[in-house]
């Protein structure tokens, strides 16, 4: 969108947000009321004042505004906003558990017959927003992060710097994240299976990861991590995750050790069918993760190719549901899985209609070491 000189940084502030948080179909929509005199003050109030200047307050975080703008849509009947702010509130990362807790909410001292239709609206907006981001492989995938492994050869150590393998793969990393729409990398080794390297990187778009073997660089990258790796044993997907970035469950700094939970189902597996594993996996962190005081906290998100092959039984493949799920330790994570929390609620997803198979692995930085890098913000290690 295109802004005239004449409007205040507040405007262009809000019109961001704005877009982020609504989408930005639904803001160009909005905008282009602006060519109407009658509605033009009014697109200029709700830009600039709401969105421009109480939304990006420091006070608040943007998922407890959400929650907050939830509560007070529902007060006021305002089903359609309630709506749109429903997908909004997904967008800046609150859970279809956490929505539903609003209302319910809002319901004990709004009256039962509010509460109920806001329940409606809510769950229709839930609904429609996942169908919308069941991901295709389509170039307008937003906030994608690549889902990556790769065999490493015998002998080859790329986790240390002061060799020509840590030096390549260092070069490898940096390149990457000079490429347009890179935002940033998260990378190690597997606990259980060590020679398994393991790389997310978080892209702005699908469209722009795809444009990056199409580069001048790419093909000089491949060529020197061949020495280096297998690539019969190796793939490379995506999955979009809420919320994104998951730098809070990706990060070592935060989260030392990651539990990465796999579960697939068949590759027509339905925009019903995925809700459900989806309101599935979210019941499980509220009953069960929540309850751990070692829990760092999860990032989740359906694959966007239906072809990922199945761990453990790669000759099948199809969609995934991904989530990381952050800890301060493997031990941690063995204890939690020893819990009647745990012990309960686990069934939420081992009985997931049309579930293949559920697998897990853990990732950790301390075998790549942060500090061995001396590139530093961008680079993060699981």
């Amino acid at each position: 969108m295109s802004q005239d000189q004449e409007f205040s940084g507040a405007f262009n502030r809000g019109l961001k947000i704005r877009g982020e948080v609504l989408g930005e179909q639904y803001v160009s929509k909005a905008v282009a009321n602006m060519q109407n005199e009658y509605w033009k003050p009014a697109q200029e109030l709700i830009t600039e004042y709401a969105w421009g200047n109480v939304w990006t307050r420091p006070g608040l975080d943007r998922k407890q505004r959400s929650l907050l703008t939830l509560a007070f849509l529902t007060a006021q009947k305002a089903y359609p906003e309630l709506a749109l702010h429903t997908k909004g509130a997904l967008r800046n990362g609150l859970t279809e558990i956490e929505i539903r807790e609003a209302v319910l909410q809002s319901m004990i001292y709004l009256g039962v017959p509010v509460g109920i239709e806001a329940m409606r609206v809510t769950e229709k907006a839930v609904l429609e927003y996942k169908a919308e981001n069941i991901s295709i492989m389509t170039p307008n995938v937003k906030n994608v992060t690549e889902f990556s492994y790769v065999a490493l050869h015998d002998g080859a150590n790329v986790f240390d710097e002061s060799s020509d393998a840590g030096k390549t793969y260092q070069h490898v990393l940096d390149t990457a994240l000079r490429q347009p729409g890179a935002q940033r990398v998260y990378t190690g080794l597997e606990i259980e299976n060590p020679s398994n390297v393991w790389l997310f990187l978080d892209w702005d778009s699908l469209e722009d990861h795809q444009n990056y073997p199409k580069s001048a660089d790419h093909g000089p990258v491949i060529e020197s991590l061949k020495p280096l790796f297998d690539f019969s044993k190796s793939f490379n997907k995506h999955v979009t995750v809420t919320p994104f970035p998951p730098e809070d469950v990706l990060d070592k700094q935060r989260s030392p050790v990651t539990e990465v939970l796999l579960a697939f189902f068949p590759s027509d597996y339905d925009v019903p069918s995925r809700a459900t594993a989806t309101r599935r996996l979210e019941e499980f962190a509220a009953r069960a993760l929540k309850t751990s005081a070692d829990w760092r906290g999860i990032s989740y998100g359906w694959s966007v190719e239906n072809d990922v092959p199945v761990r453990g039984d790669e000759t099948k493949s199809g969609a995934m549901l991904a989530a990381f799920i952050g800890w301060p330790s493997i031990e941690a994570h063995q204890k939690f899985r020893e819990t009647a929390h745990f012990k309960d609620n686990i069934g939420l997803l081992r009985e997931i209609p049309g579930l293949v198979k559920l697998s897990a692995f853990h990732g950790t930085g301390t075998q790549l070491g942060y500090e061995l890098f001396e590139e530093p913000a961008s680079m993060e290690a699981f």
